[in-house]
């Protein structure tokens, strides 16, 4: 039996600009951490960072970075001169950084013991994992090849993160929700690249089982959000909350 891949994952298109349950906060709103964020931070506004422009900056620089190498073309010159501009340095880091995630990428396009055929991969590859709840998002790279699928991601920053983060593990099932006809022993594997913590991509395998697990969690987490008599849940995931962030007292968690 030929895997099946659904049109609705390859053809995703996003629903509204915000993910309610975005992947890159699972960390914080699944039924583990808090639900309750969810609904009392809906009108708290994201405050935006020097970091989080940084890591912006260097995702587009790796996105184009593989494409030129993909076509066999230089680097767009307005890129080198954007590093100029908005790094402390010649942005030779961040170079340095997009070519780990090339190497990274071509690394398991050539692998096909591992892999198998590959029946279709992209670069800010949208995830629809329950899109009708507002559960989506765009993994950095995915390819999905007739034994395993690789979800990529590329960290910038300088706190760790683990391949097996609830992030990855999201995005992961939500490509296996889309995917039929899977052999028993088909793989999902996740892999970060983040070349100013380790000089090796990290890297995790699930079992489809697993992901099924995921999805569960993930669709229970959605439904305990709605209930109306949630209580904040302290934890690690109150860092990187909008109601922790916020210098508004009266949005304050």
């Amino acid at each position: 039996m030929t895997i099946q891949i659904h049109p609705d994952l390859v053809n995703f298109q996003r629903p509204s600009p915000h993910s309610t349950f975005s992947p890159s906060a699972s960390d914080r709103w699944s039924i583990d951490a808090c639900p309750f964020s969810i609904k009392y931070c809906e009108n708290i506004p994201e405050i935006s960072s020097v970091y989080a422009a940084e890591g912006s900056l260097a995702h587009l620089i790796a996105e184009e970075y593989v494409k030129a190498w993909l076509s066999q073309t230089d680097l767009a010159p307005e890129f080198p001169m954007q590093l100029v501009t908005a790094t402390k340095d010649s942005g030779a880091e961040m170079l340095e950084g997009s070519e780990m995630y090339r190497s990274m990428i071509h690394y398991y396009l050539e692998r096909q013991e591992l892999i198998g055929d590959i029946l279709y991969w992209g670069l800010e590859s949208g995830v629809p994992i329950f899109p009708e709840e507002g559960a989506f998002g765009t993994a950095d790279a995915i390819i999905i090849g007739s034994k395993a699928t690789i979800i990529a991601d590329y960290k910038y920053g300088r706190k760790p993160v683990h391949a097996e983060s609830f992030q990855l593990r999201s995005y992961a099932a939500g490509v296996r929700r889309y995917l039929s006809n899977i052999p028993e022993d088909y793989k999902f594997i996740a892999v970060v690249v983040q070349p100013r913590t380790d000089i090796c991509p990290k890297v995790h395998e699930y079992t489809t089982m697993e992901m099924d697990q995921t999805l569960v969690t993930i669709w229970e987490s959605i439904q305990e959000s709605k209930k109306s008599d949630l209580k904040p849940n302290k934890g690690n995931w109150c860092h990187f909350c909008p109601a922790n962030q916020t210098k508004d007292p009266d949005l304050q968690c």
